[in-house]
């Protein structure tokens, strides 16, 4: 019988998490893709930022704060276009990290 070898590529995650600003008139969920909020990036990927899809549907301005979060070996994240995002139905909003230098 032949070993089966699992092939397992190490990544990195980045999760954004999203709070109102400003209390909108309407109540209104917001989704985030990728994968609800999170996105894995591959170690050997040389791409340094991850976008995201903020969609609510909405047809009125509305407010929302993105707060980043690294984890793993990303040492450091942030949204190089603000972090206070105003847009009606749906953006994108940009994510640049960087990562720990291997020993």
């Amino acid at each position: 019988m032949a070993a089966h070898r699992r092939s397992f590529v190490p990544s990195l995650a980045l999760l954004l998490s999203l709070s109102t600003v400003v209390a909108p008139r309407l109540t209104a969920q917001i989704s985030v893709t990728p994968d609800g909020g999170s996105a894995i990036v591959p170690l050997n990927s040389t791409e340094k930022q991850v976008s995201f899809t903020l969609y609510t549907g909405v047809g009125t301005l509305q407010t929302w704060h993105v707060s980043p979060t690294c984890s793993g070996v990303i040492t450091n994240c942030w949204a190089p276009n603000g972090y206070d995002v105003t847009f009606q139905q749906a953006t994108g909003v940009v994510i640049k990290f960087l990562r720990a230098r291997s020993c």
